[in-house]
């Protein structure tokens, strides 16, 4: 009867270790994908508000598995048998993962491997193999919004530019100026100042950072605009009634459009323009005003 009662607490003891697996804490715990040889393949960084997917990540054909490893929780696994996307199961579970290069998500909970196909620039924040990838604008320029470094945001605001062209090359650029220049190819970091950003790049190598939040904090009591974003047009609601001129322009400077009228409101054709971030300048007896505009 002794040895059937230490076989019980054995079997609930490894039960309930099991069934925690996917409901440990996940902040502050680092995650990875492994392979079958437990060799890291991947890395996820982790915020207050949840796990960030990695991205780009080029993978042979083959059983993986997400690893957790924390300062209090030690080591634990995330196993799971769907593909490309699945809930996660048994530590002992393997995904069965076939050759290519996938965005990686993953919750603790579910997993999503989405396949990547074409060529992009995106930019590596620190030294932990985060990536977040640029929109194509259409017009040989990428931007990529809201791009928030903080004092918590995966502990730096260290940055570099990454390109990968269509046979796979990757070449790393960094910056010798902010909020704007040119790349120059180098494998050396950025230190970009803390605030939230729209960053876009062109075609001759140039580069941007706009503040994202202060423009639309600053001028909240001069302009609005509805809706934002939009597929067709903007409506501008100006606190003048005044003659007013307005340019449009893209993420990298460059001005796209430029109207003039008389009044408090007027509305801005957007079908001619590709789906990104632009921001209007609105100058109105010699005050100027900027709004954040977002084209579906």
């Amino acid at each position: 009867m002794k040895k059937l009662n230490i076989l019980l607490l054995l079997i609930l003891s490894l039960g309930s270790n099991a069934k925690n697996i996917n409901s440990q804490n996940l902040t502050g715990t680092n995650y990875y994908l492994v392979n079958q040889n437990d060799v890291i393949v991947a890395g996820f960084g982790n915020t207050m508000t949840g796990i960030i997917p990695d991205q780009d990540v080029i993978l042979s054909a083959g059983l993986y598995r997400f690893k957790g490893v924390g300062s209090s929780s030690g080591i634990f696994y995330f196993g799971g048998v769907g593909f490309p996307s699945g809930s996660t199961s048994r530590a002992t579970n393997f995904i069965n993962v076939s050759a290519g290069t996938y965005d990686i998500s993953f919750s603790g909970n579910n997993y999503v491997f989405t396949v990547v196909t074409f060529a992009t620039w995106k930019i590596e924040i620190g030294y932990s193999d985060l990536f977040r990838r640029f929109n194509d604008m259409g017009d040989g320029s990428y931007c990529l919004s809201n791009l928030i470094f903080s004092s918590t945001y995966m502990g730096s605001n260290e940055i570099r530019f990454r390109h990968t062209d269509n046979a796979g090359a990757i070449t790393r650029f960094t910056i010798a100026s902010f909020p704007m220049g040119q790349l120059a190819p180098s494998n050396a970091y950025f230190s970009v100042p803390l605030g939230t950003y729209t960053v876009c790049v062109g075609s001759d190598m140039s580069f941007s950072f706009t503040n994202s939040l202060n423009v639309e904090e600053v001028n909240l009591e001069k302009a609005s605009v509805y809706p934002n974003p939009t597929e067709d047009e903007w409506n501008l609601k100006l606190k003048n009634n005044s003659k007013n001129s307005i340019e449009i322009y893209n993420c990298l400077g460059k001005k796209v459009n430029e109207y003039t009228f008389i009044g408090d409101t007027f509305s801005i054709n957007s079908t001619t323009l590709s789906s990104g971030i632009y921001f209007a300048h609105i100058l109105s007896d010699n005050d100027l005003t900027v709004v954040k505009l977002v084209k579906k």
